[in-house]
């Protein structure tokens, strides 16, 4: 009316997403007013959280960037240069506040208190299915690497889902290679798996580990923009423990089982003092086709170099057509690997000693 500035006078929080306030003019005729004001959109770092569809329940964090990113780090397993990631993340973001955010679901009763609580926050909250974000994360990977963006979903829908068991088996990768949104062109018929022996191996740490680890170049593209090369360095379980983690990552029991796995392998080394990486990981190779199918193509793909999505499908495809024998690790079990025992000598043998 006067043209004046004002102050706010009070504040009510009506509901969540609504406030009343009263305004005074400065001016000395002291006009007041009451404005009503109700939150228009979300904040994607602040008001919205992820439903995780696994378990149906809503994280009590709103959205991290910083954690998707490091989840994105990880999935793709160095075959994207640190700014190629940045990249893709944040193609990701923009992706959900322009396509997802406006569809956001908003939290409401416990589960609104719950969060409320934990986080402070005393306005509305919304959420979206982490399946959203990961197809975000999809399309920017895809139209920068598709091998990054294969490894990254081996990682995402080998995960337990709401009613699902995730991807179990090649043939479910298959499956979501050949999907009209994925890669058509490349469909064929999946063959049947051949039926295969089932071994188990008692669970037993070796008696010696490696001390030295003959290195060769690494070909992902991380070592070789940060000048990555060859040479010796000591052996670490724990590290190697880790890298196995990597082909695991988002398979069911991952910790239990890269410590098993890393075991099984360092048992046919007892005794050698220095290895090549190069044993570590054909080992590795050797128990995962045996242990897991989806965290063998993520191993493969590495360690194999493997560059084209044909690629990874022939290796899909000779995992069901040509399957490994079955591994189990189990306490109590039989020997898995027999013990190797000098024979008597031969004739070969005399003629060799002589």
């Amino acid at each position: 009316m006067c043209g004046s500035e004002t102050r706010v006078v009070s504040t009510n929080q009506l509901a969540p997403g609504r406030t009343r306030r009263k305004v005074q003019c400065r001016a000395v005729a002291g006009h007041s007013f009451h404005t009503e004001e109700e939150r228009v959109g979300w904040r994607l770092e602040k008001d919205v959280h992820i439903r995780h569809s696994g378990d149906d329940k809503i994280q009590i964090e709103p959205f991290d960037p910083a954690r998707l990113h490091r989840e994105v780090s990880e999935g793709v397993v160095g075959r994207l240069s640190p700014q190629e990631i940045n990249n893709a993340v944040a193609g990701a973001i923009a992706q959900l506040k322009w396509e997802v955010l406006p569809d956001a679901k908003p939290v409401t009763g416990k589960e609104y208190g719950k969060i409320a609580k934990a986080t402070g926050s005393s306005g509305p909250l919304s959420w979206i299915y982490d399946w959203q974000v990961r197809e975000a994360v999809e399309y920017q990977l895809r139209k920068t690497n598709r091998i990054a963006h294969i490894l990254y979903t081996l990682s995402f829908l080998g995960r337990p889902m709401k009613g699902k068991q995730g991807w179990r088996s090649a043939e479910d990768f298959l499956e979501w290679l050949y999907s009209d949104a994925v890669y058509p062109d490349l469909r064929e018929q999946t063959p049947d798996r051949i039926s295969t022996h089932t071994h188990r191996w008692p669970v037993e740490r070796p008696g010696t580990l490696p001390k030295r680890v003959v290195k060769r170049e690494g070909r992902n593209v991380a070592a070789s923009k940060s000048g990555g090369s060859g040479g010796v360095v000591d052996f670490l379980e724990s590290r190697f423990r880790n890298s196995i983690r990597m082909a695991f990552l988002g398979r069911p029991n991952a910790e239990m089982r890269s410590q098993y796995v890393s075991w099984w392998v360092l048992q046919d080394l007892v005794g050698q003092h220095r290895v090549h990486s190069s044993q570590l990981a054909a080992g590795v190779l050797q128990c995962l086709r045996q242990v897991d199918d989806i965290a063998y193509l993520r191993w493969a793909i590495q360690v194999k170099d493997l560059r084209a999505v044909r690629e990874i499908k022939t290796e899909a495809i000779g995992l069901i057509e040509w399957p490994s024998e079955r591994l189990r690790f189990q306490d109590h079990a039989p020997p898995r690997k027999p013990l190797r025992s000098r024979p008597e000598a031969g004739p070969a043998d005399t003629f060799i000693n002589q």
